[in-house]
Order: C-alpha cells, then structure tokens, then sequence
C-alpha cells in the first residue's frame, strides 16, 4: 500500500510518517507532502489522508482521487496532535480495504438501461453483458438473438478503442486534473 499525507507542506506529517512507518507491513510506502503536490501525486498513490490544517482542501481531494479509483480520508486532529503513528496506519488500511470492498461492489453489480425496444446490461466495469431486442413481426427470433450478440461484442469494441484513443491523445497532457 502506498500512503500519501498531506499538509500544508508536508513538514508537519514528516514526523507522522516517520512513526507510521514503524507499524507499516513489508512494502508499505509511506510519504509526506504539501497539498499543492496532490494533483501530481494522485496517480502515484493508493490511500491518501490529508491533515488538519487542510481539511478545507478535502472535498477538492476526495472527488479528484475517487475519481481514479483512490482512497481518501482526514486525519483525525487528535490523533495527528498525538502523532499516532499506529493509528494512523490502521485508518489508512482501513480506508483502502473499504474502498476496494466498495469497488468489488460496483465492479459486480449489472445494471440495467432501457428504451423502448432495447434493453441493456453492463457490469459495474462498464462491460455490456447482454442485450435485448424486443421481438417486432418482421424479425425472427434467430435473428434477434444473433443481433443482439453482435451489438454486446461491438459495444465492448468501441469501448476499448475509446480507451485506447484516450490514452493515446490525452497521456502527453500529463496529469491534468478533469481532462480526462
């Protein structure tokens, strides 16, 4: 797990990240940095926890990491007067271990869109599972069927193209937070 804590200059949670790192397991990455470095930093890290003296930054911070699939939390003002290292690092492994049981959830969840003659179901991944046509008098059932498999396998192709293309344009931008 890679932890990033964040202050107002990453001074102050040095000392936390010193003690942190005596409860960390093997492999444990544990850092200190000023807020202003989040943007940049958000693609290098799993959990990030931001101190108090810039808790009016969280909102800004939870949405950009929830957005890549981080985790985020504050750090309580209590335990970072304390400089509790070992619960510092329990809310850490805390905060990861909910946001992938989150995750997973979302991950296997269908869901199901609907219009008039189609219906669709995706994974919480984003991948298209089926889909339904409903039956008009001058469509076969056969030809339903094979249509409906047709459009699943050219959803899930345009998808990865689009990713692909994504990827491709945008990686030369950086880190731009909202491009993309």
């Amino acid at each position: 797990m890679k932890v990033l804590l964040m202050c107002a200059g990453g001074y102050t949670t040095s000392a936390l990240m010193a003690k942190m790192q005596k409860f960390a397991e093997e492999g444990d990455v544990i850092d200190a940095k000023g807020a202003a470095s989040f943007s940049a930093e958000v693609d290098n890290y799993d959990v990030f926890l931001v101190g108090p003296q810039v808790r009016h930054l969280y909102k800004k911070i939870e949405a950009e990491a929830y957005s890549k699939g981080k985790a985020v939390g504050q750090i309580d003002p209590r335990q970072y007067a304390l400089m509790d290292g070992e619960a510092m690092m329990k809310q850490a492994q805390a905060i990861q271990k909910d946001m992938m049981k989150a995750k997973d959830e979302i991950d296997n969840t269908e869901f199901v869109g609907e219009s008039s003659l189609v219906k669709i179901t995706m994974k919480g991944t984003k991948e298209v599972t089926k889909v339904e046509i409903t039956a008009e008098d001058s469509l076969e059932k056969e030809d339903i069927e094979m249509l409906e498999d047709m459009i699943v396998v050219a959803i899930n192709d345009a998808n990865k193209k689009i990713d692909k293309m994504t990827e491709q344009k945008m990686s030369k931008f950086g880190n731009i937070p909202g491009l993309f």
